[in-house]
């Protein structure tokens, strides 16, 4: 079903340091599902911008939607962001199980995770 992984962008519009932190933590937790990056809404190629205690921007007009979640985190955002991440790991994960295929870092032969 996932041919590559996917590209998540996470922005914090006030504190960058929380970006990178989410794309850290996604990368740990889900690096066989996805490649994720901390930095601004607009620039390089992603699958979903997800918006750190913001909403999300509005796109400009002639340019191509990336879809988008605004993710509200709070003062206990690091549990917070480790809940979303894993939820979203997790959709990866059954997903492939339905279809019975494997991460896009993995090789055929293999067996999903469960």
């Amino acid at each position: 079903m996932y041919k590559r992984p996917a590209r998540i962008r996470f922005h914090h519009p006030h504190r960058p340091e929380i970006a990178s932190a989410a794309a850290l933590m996604a990368a740990a937790i889900g690096g066989e599902w996805l490649e994720a990056e901390a930095g601004t809404p607009t620039g390089h190629e992603a699958d979903l911008l997800v918006v750190l205690d913001s909403p999300c921007p509005a796109q400009a007009s002639g340019t191509a939607a990336i879809p988008c979640k605004s993710w509200a985190l709070g003062s206990n955002w690091q549990k917070r962001l480790e809940e979303r991440i894993e939820g979203m790991v997790g959709g990866f994960r059954l997903m492939a199980r339905l279809d019975q295929s494997n991460p896009p870092g993995r090789r055929k032969n293999s067996l999903p995770e469960d």
